[in-house]
Protein backbone atom coordinates (compact mmCIF):
# COMPACT_ATOMS: atom_id res chain seq x y z
CA UNK A 1 0.00 0.00 0.00
CA UNK A 2 1.07 3.62 -0.18
CA UNK A 3 2.60 5.56 2.53
CA UNK A 4 0.48 8.16 1.86
CA UNK A 5 -3.34 8.30 2.50
CA UNK A 6 -5.90 10.16 0.48
CA UNK A 7 -6.28 12.98 3.16
CA UNK A 8 -2.50 13.78 2.95
CA UNK A 9 -2.72 14.09 -0.48
CA UNK A 10 -5.66 16.74 -0.76
CA UNK A 11 -3.96 18.67 2.04
CA UNK A 12 -0.65 18.99 -0.51
CA UNK A 13 -2.74 19.45 -3.07
CA UNK A 14 -4.69 22.18 -1.54
CA UNK A 15 -1.14 23.94 -0.60
CA UNK A 16 0.10 23.58 -4.02
CA UNK A 17 -3.08 25.27 -5.14
CA UNK A 18 -2.71 28.69 -2.60
CA UNK A 19 1.00 28.95 -3.43
CA UNK A 20 0.13 28.80 -7.10
CA UNK A 21 -2.80 31.28 -6.54
CA UNK A 22 -0.24 33.64 -4.27
CA UNK A 23 2.49 33.43 -6.47
CA UNK A 24 0.47 34.47 -9.43
CA UNK A 25 -1.44 37.87 -7.76
CA UNK A 26 2.30 38.62 -6.80
CA UNK A 27 3.50 38.39 -10.29
CA UNK A 28 0.74 40.17 -11.90
CA UNK A 29 0.95 43.10 -9.22
CA UNK A 30 4.77 43.56 -10.36
CA UNK A 31 4.13 43.34 -13.78
CA UNK A 32 1.42 45.66 -13.64
CA UNK A 33 2.91 48.32 -11.18
CA UNK A 34 6.45 48.56 -14.55
CA UNK A 35 4.15 49.32 -16.72
CA UNK A 36 1.83 51.93 -15.06
CA UNK A 37 3.70 55.13 -15.28
CA UNK A 38 3.00 58.40 -14.39
CA UNK A 39 2.18 60.72 -17.50
CA UNK A 40 3.67 63.94 -17.59
CA UNK A 41 1.17 66.93 -18.06
CA UNK A 42 0.92 67.54 -21.51
CA UNK A 43 -0.53 71.09 -22.33
CA UNK A 44 -3.43 71.06 -25.24
CA UNK A 45 -2.72 71.30 -28.67
CA UNK A 46 -3.44 74.93 -29.98
CA UNK A 47 -6.85 75.66 -31.50
CA UNK A 48 -6.56 77.08 -35.20
CA UNK A 49 -8.83 79.95 -35.95
CA UNK A 50 -11.65 79.56 -38.08
CA UNK A 51 -11.00 80.83 -41.11
CA UNK A 52 -14.03 83.04 -43.44
CA UNK A 53 -14.98 81.77 -46.71
CA UNK A 54 -16.37 83.98 -49.47
CA UNK A 55 -19.60 83.19 -51.44
CA UNK A 56 -18.99 81.94 -54.58
CA UNK A 57 -21.12 84.67 -56.13
CA UNK A 58 -18.27 86.82 -56.78
CA UNK A 59 -16.05 84.35 -58.66
CA UNK A 60 -16.52 84.21 -62.44
CA UNK A 61 -18.38 80.96 -63.27
CA UNK A 62 -16.14 78.44 -65.55
CA UNK A 63 -16.67 77.78 -69.09
CA UNK A 64 -17.45 74.18 -70.63
CA UNK A 65 -15.24 72.47 -72.84
CA UNK A 66 -16.14 72.28 -76.27
CA UNK A 67 -17.67 68.63 -76.84
CA UNK A 68 -15.67 66.52 -79.84
CA UNK A 69 -17.48 65.73 -82.88
CA UNK A 70 -16.24 62.20 -82.98
CA UNK A 71 -17.53 60.96 -79.96
CA UNK A 72 -20.80 61.57 -81.31
CA UNK A 73 -20.70 59.19 -83.87
CA UNK A 74 -21.22 55.39 -82.82
CA UNK A 75 -20.17 52.33 -84.42
CA UNK A 76 -22.85 50.03 -84.91
CA UNK A 77 -23.82 46.90 -82.92
CA UNK A 78 -22.16 43.60 -83.80
CA UNK A 79 -24.88 41.03 -83.91
CA UNK A 80 -23.82 37.59 -82.59
CA UNK A 81 -23.28 34.74 -84.28
CA UNK A 82 -26.42 32.59 -85.32
CA UNK A 83 -26.59 29.57 -82.86
CA UNK A 84 -25.98 26.07 -84.78
CA UNK A 85 -28.91 23.30 -84.13
CA UNK A 86 -28.54 21.33 -81.76
CA UNK A 87 -30.73 18.17 -83.46
CA UNK A 88 -27.52 17.37 -85.22
CA UNK A 89 -25.74 16.78 -82.01
CA UNK A 90 -28.91 14.55 -80.41
CA UNK A 91 -28.59 12.22 -83.44
CA UNK A 92 -24.86 11.84 -83.64
CA UNK A 93 -24.95 11.49 -79.80
CA UNK A 94 -27.62 8.73 -80.41
CA UNK A 95 -25.79 6.56 -83.15
CA UNK A 96 -22.50 6.54 -81.12
CA UNK A 97 -24.44 4.92 -77.90
CA UNK A 98 -25.74 2.38 -80.27
CA UNK A 99 -22.36 1.54 -81.50
CA UNK A 100 -20.87 0.83 -78.09
CA UNK A 101 -22.76 -1.58 -75.92
CA UNK A 102 -22.98 -1.11 -72.10
CA UNK A 103 -19.62 -2.37 -70.22
CA UNK A 104 -20.49 -5.38 -67.67
CA UNK A 105 -18.02 -5.83 -64.74
CA UNK A 106 -16.02 -9.34 -65.71
CA UNK A 107 -17.36 -12.26 -64.11
CA UNK A 108 -14.61 -13.35 -61.22
CA UNK A 109 -13.66 -16.92 -61.70
CA UNK A 110 -14.34 -19.68 -59.20
CA UNK A 111 -10.95 -20.93 -57.06
CA UNK A 112 -10.00 -24.24 -58.28
CA UNK A 113 -11.17 -27.30 -55.97
CA UNK A 114 -9.12 -28.10 -53.12
CA UNK A 115 -7.39 -31.49 -52.76
CA UNK A 116 -8.16 -33.46 -49.95
CA UNK A 117 -4.35 -33.01 -48.85
CA UNK A 118 -4.25 -29.53 -48.48
CA UNK A 119 -4.38 -28.03 -45.32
Amino acid sequence: MSTYTIGEIVVWLLLAAVLGFVLGWVARELRLRRSVEVPAEVPPAPQPEPVEVQPAAEQAPAKKAPAKKAAAKKAPAKKAPAKKAPAKKAAAKKAAAKKTPAKRPAAKKAAPPRDPDDT
